[in-house]
């Protein structure tokens, strides 16, 4: 069996990248942020569940995430 990467890991790391780049669009990057954060949550079950690649790209989609939701709160 190939050794393939989580999609949501995937979607997670560039929701969080766009909530973080977005910051100064307040709402959007919010929106984006909590969705980073959803999408950490389902992409660590399916990893654990499936033995997925890409532990790391969600858990830095969950970090950057947090600053997109932080940031656009302070707006």
């Amino acid at each position: 069996m190939e050794n393939k990467y989580s999609g949501k890991a995937i979607a997670s790391l560039v929701l969080g990248i766009l909530g973080t780049c977005l910051i100064s669009s307040g709402l959007v990057a919010v929106v984006c942020g909590i969705l980073a954060v959803v999408f950490y949550t389902k992409a660590k079950k399916e990893i654990k569940e499936k033995g997925l690649k890409g532990e790391g790209m969600s858990i830095a989609g969950l970090v950057c995430g947090i600053i997109g939701i932080v940031g656009g709160c302070s707006n």
